[in-house]
């Protein structure tokens, strides 16, 4: 494709941007009309213009932030971005603590409940004794593990249970902006 140069594009340009208002620029129109170059020049210069006077009608109903209210902004982000990745370690932490507070609770629940079925037993308060399947689970733990360790076990086992939702609790202040 061979690319021509037309002498008076400067001029048709000049023309499209004034918007065709001057005498002169009636001649200049009419030479566009007859060169392809110049064509093409005065189109884009239009549209151009166009664009540019969009650009202005834009930032009349949008004016653009000044540079202080900009930098306030940038600084206010990345200090809440330094934030929360200075809190992050202090979530998990959370989260792990919790894990530990429930599965400790649960062995001690476990390490003390002969002793309070014994005692509701004897006082016949009427308390139901654990369900079939809480006693099925605790005899399964007496048979695999034997002794005192079947509550570190259970302790375990309930920390290990209950950790997915531990973390999902303490994770979910991360997703919030």
């Amino acid at each position: 494709m061979t690319v021509r140069d037309c002498a008076r594009e400067a001029e048709v340009a000049a023309a499209a941007r004034r918007g065709w208002l001057s005498a002169q620029d009636q001649d200049v129109r009419q030479h566009v009309s007859q060169c392809a170059v110049c064509a093409r020049v005065a189109h884009v210069c239009e549209a151009l213009v166009a664009d540019q006077k969009a650009v202005r009608m834009f930032l009349v109903d949008n004016p653009l932030p000044s540079a202080g209210q900009v930098w306030r902004r940038a600084a206010l982000r990345a200090q809440a971005d330094g934030v929360q990745a200075a809190s992050r370690p202090l979530v998990w932490a959370q989260g792990v603590a919790a894990a530990v507070v429930v599965g400790l609770a649960i062995a001690a629940l476990g390490a003390v409940w002969p002793a309070l079925t014994e005692a509701f037993g004897r006082v016949g308060s009427g308390l139901m004794p654990p369900s079939h399947v809480a006693d099925g689970a605790l005899r399964l733990l007496g048979s695999v593990v034997p002794g005192r360790w079947a509550i570190v076990v259970g302790g375990v086992a309930a920390c290990v249970a209950v950790s997915p939702a531990v973390v999902y609790w303490a994770l979910r202040d991360e997703r919030r902006p």
